[in-house]
């Protein structure tokens, strides 16, 4: 007898995780377009954030998944993380636990610390902050993550003519053509292969980028870049039937920038492409935008954080926290310190914006009295200011410990003891200091490697990551006085084909009095042995007396590889 084809085994459990899921979530504040026993590979629907009077505010993606009873963990497949590098939109995991009745959540991203590369899966642990309960508490970082990408397209250039979805290229010559083409297909490969990270966290979310040509005389070409959505069906390269692209400031959120050159500076179409990129590049390294991995790179941000704005957190100044004290830290009590400092008033229908600056509030609290908490602000109501790093990089460095399974943060750079002013190397304890610039050099190379494969960078040809090639500092303490007192750093690089250097060797104190190098000969003498140099240089060691130094270090080494490979000189604050 023929039968029908039955439900699949986990269709029941599948159908209670999202029950679960409406029955949670704050209705007044989510409208959900949730597919059951939909077929699609990646998601399951959307949530979209209104206000009070039900106007949207961001959408985001959504895959719902039922966990194991009494789990905090869930194995993501790669391929939702694959998903969201080419989604429009953020994508959030929905982990439910339909036992407990527990439903917690997670941002899948481009560089998220969990993942590890050649794996089919990689593993999320949830912790309290992750949970979807009355508190609240997730609502507002949805919002702050769907205004980061509200925010990535309205500060593009606004045009009011969408671009057209045309397949006549009419005006356009064959080369004209042809040259958008290999521009297109060389920008979109950056983006893909070199730096999903760009698009993950400085372009607005795309699919692929497209061109919009406006106009290619003799004399002048214009054109706009654009988005296009997975799923939508624009060309990537088309005619925009408009006389001038700048006539018009009214928003279109398709449009990315808009672009006006004379016939005689256009460059190949692979250049264009790299120097398209500078900005949003120059923008990840100045802003700190690139995603935190790395042990200590991690620790040592989030214990100097914690230090210089202790009253902000509600903590102590210490050289160790615990994981969940900082997690409460950032995630509670900030919040309350924002709002005795600066409440914002208690309106959903409209969008108020706090400017804060952490360096005035952190010594102004004291004279700031508890206002109760009837009503507390979201974190994504203030924009936050800091003399040192962004703000979200603590989060990031929080989220890297929470993957490496850190209960406990311990700061790599031990205190030392104060600085003869006015110069910030010239400390008085003169062994701790070459003590935390030895341990500052031994790990940063290796920090430098995990945050390049963290965050996808394709710096293949990297001195520093190449297993063949050692790289030799050496701490040249100076005498004299201020700026002439500043000490410096060699560095040298020498093959090492034969592995019998250590991928690192560092020389401080009594081992970097005597200069191991011959200039003139091209050669170094290391352990008794003379080894050819492929590269000496050096530079002022200002940077490692600066706060967050592992951060600094890292981003220096990022900016060495960015010019080598690309040709990008940026200059890391």
């Amino acid at each position: 007898m023929c039968e029908p084809s039955p439900y699949p085994k986990n269709d029941a459990a599948e159908s209670d995780a999202i029950t679960l899921f409406r029955s949670v979530i704050d209705t007044n504040r989510l409208k959900l377009d949730i597919k059951e026993r939909d077929k699609h590979p990646n998601i399951d629907g959307a949530v979209e954030l209104v206000d009070s009077r039900s106007i949207p505010q961001g959408k985001l993606d959504v895959q719902i998944r039922k966990i194991p009873d009494g789990a905090r963990s869930y194995s993501c497949p790669t391929s939702l993380l694959a998903y969201s590098q080419s989604s429009s939109s953020p994508v959030l995991l929905i982990a439910c636990d339909t036992e407990e009745q527990r439903v917690m959540w997670r941002h899948i991203y481009a560089g998220m610390p969990e993942f590890k590369e050649n794996q089919k899966t990689f593993t999320i642990k949830f912790s309290a902050e992750d949970e979807i309960d009355t508190s609240g508490r997730y609502l507002d970082r949805w919002q702050a993550i769907a205004s980061d990408y509200n925010q990535r397209i309205v500060k593009f250039p606004e045009f009011e003519e969408r671009v057209a979805n045309e397949l006549e290229i009419e005006g356009v010559s064959p080369d004209d053509f042809a040259y958008f083409q290999e521009y297109v297909g060389e920008l979109n490969a950056l983006l893909d292969r070199d730096f999903q990270i760009i698009k993950e966290r400085i372009l607005p979310r795309a699919w692929k980028i497209g061109v919009g040509i406006a106009e290619t005389s003799d004399e002048i070409v214009q054109y706009k870049h654009y988005r296009l959505e997975l799923g939508t069906k624009q060309p990537l390269v088309t005619r925009i039937k408009s006389p001038s692209i700048f006539e018009n400031d009214s928003y279109d959120p398709s449009v990315l920038e808009s672009n006006w050159s004379t016939r005689s500076a256009m460059i190949p179409p692979k250049q264009q492409a790299l120097e398209f990129l500078q900005r949003p590049i120059e923008i990840a390294m100045k802003k700190y935008k690139f995603v935190i991995h790395g042990l200590e790179l991690a620790q040592n941000t989030l214990v100097q954080f914690a230090n210089l704005y202790p009253r902000c957190l509600g903590l102590s100044r210490k050289d160790e926290y615990t994981l969940t004290e900082l997690r409460k830290a950032f995630y509670e009590n900030l919040p309350k310190a924002c709002h005795r400092y600066l409440p914002l008033p208690k309106d959903p229908s409209r969008v108020h914006i706090g400017h804060i600056d952490l360096d005035r509030m952190e010594p102004s609290l004291n004279r700031f009295p508890d206002l109760g908490l009837d009503y507390l602000p979201a974190l994504s109501s203030y924009e936050f200011r800091s003399i040192f790093i962004p703000i979200h990089v603590f989060e990031d460095a929080l989220s890297f410990a929470s993957s490496a399974n850190l209960e406990v943060i311990r700061n790599p750079w031990e205190p030392t003891d104060e600085r003869c002013f006015p110069w910030t190397w010239g400390y008085s304890d003169k062994e701790r200091m070459r003590k935390n610039i030895r341990a500052l050099l031994e790990k940063l190379i290796i920090n430098y490697s995990q945050f390049v494969t963290g965050n996808q960078l394709a710096l293949v040809q990297s001195p520093y990551r190449a297993p063949d090639i050692s790289i030799i500092y050496r701490f040249e303490e100076r005498e004299g006085e201020g700026f002439m007192s500043c000490p410096i750093l060699h560095e040298y690089h020498i093959n090492n084909a034969d592995m019998s250097l250590p991928k690192q060797v560092v020389l401080v104190g009594e081992d970097a009095e005597n200069d191991p190098v011959d200039l003139k000969n091209r050669y170094l003498i290391l352990n008794g042995k003379s080894w050819k140099l492929d590269y000496a240089g050096w530079s002022l060691a200002d940077w490692p007396f600066q706060k967050f130094p592992y951060l600094r270090g890292v981003y220096k080494l990022l900016a060495t590889d960015l010019s080598s490979a690309y040709g990008y000189r940026v200059h890391v604050q």
